[in-house]
């Protein structure tokens, strides 16, 4: 098959053939995290305390309840930024990305800890912290991910439109193999119309 070092190197984001390289994505990308790392940030301090106290906050948790979420919310966004956490991968999602997502968390949940205890009212909750932690990074996972599922789909569609027309030289085994390799990545420049054989 013609081309077939150019097939064999096409791997790009999500470890798929036809994207040449991660692609930018444009200015949405860029600021999708620091659009939504606050929110969920926020929202995970608020729900820690909705949970710790059955859905009813008592009023004298009130200033507790400000403290924190202004504290995590801002902490937790310097630590991400040093962390590099905007500068994202591939799409799949491995154990080192668990980890790294797991240890950022922690590294900005302590340090926020830490100023809410200088900062925060006395009596502050000592089960929000872990239960804020454990939010957090399924909040962070989740958006992390989600950021990244219509990667493939979009490059996909700009694929089929530059797709050249393609025999493949074996109708063997390993023709098929490749047709079927083909067909599984539509991102690929290749649109199979026949095979050739001798």
């Amino acid at each position: 098959m013609r081309d077939q070092e150019t097939f064999a190197n096409r791997i790009g984001t999500c470890g798929r053939p036809g994207i040449e390289r991660a692609q930018p994505g444009g200015p949405w990308r860029k600021a999708a995290p620091w659009t939504l790392y606050p929110a969920i940030f926020a929202l995970s301090g608020w729900t820690a305390f909705l949970l710790r106290f059955d859905f009813s906050i008592p009023a004298h948790y009130r200033d507790h309840l400000l403290t924190a979420v202004v504290v995590w919310t801002l902490v937790k966004l310097v630590v991400f930024r040093w962390q590099g956490m905007d500068k994202d991968g591939s799409c799949l999602l491995t154990s080192a990305d668990l980890r790294r997502i797991l240890g950022v968390n922690l590294k900005g949940s302590l340090l926020g800890v830490m100023v809410i205890l200088a900062a925060a009212p006395p009596g502050f909750p000592r089960s929000i912290y872990l239960i804020d932690l454990i939010l957090s990074v399924l909040g962070t996972l989740g958006a992390r991910q989600a950021s990244r599922f219509g990667r493939p789909d979009r490059a996909a569609r700009k694929a089929r439109g530059q797709q050249r027309r393609t025999l493949i030289y074996g109708a063997g085994r390993a023709g098929e193999l490749l047709l079927e390799d083909i067909q599984h990545h539509p991102t690929l420049p290749y649109r199979v119309i026949g095979f050739v054989d001798d």
